[in-house]
């Protein structure tokens, strides 16, 4: 149980840092995100707007 909440909070942690437009820090052997980097927001997939009505482009 105290597992599970870890990884819930650092998912609810990486959302607060897009969020507010922070670094994502580096874990492992991933380099840390700044938010000019590229991959700091992911894209849509290509299938998304075809199963999803609410998906429009920008």
């Amino acid at each position: 149980m105290h597992r599970i909440m870890g990884i819930k909070g650092i998912d609810l942690r990486n959302n607060d840092l897009m969020r507010l437009l922070q670094t994502i820090p580096a874990k492992g052997s991933a380099q840390s995100k700044g938010p000019n980097d590229m991959g700091y927001i992911w894209p849509v997939s290509a299938n998304e707007p075809a199963l999803n009505n609410l998906c429009t482009d920008n």
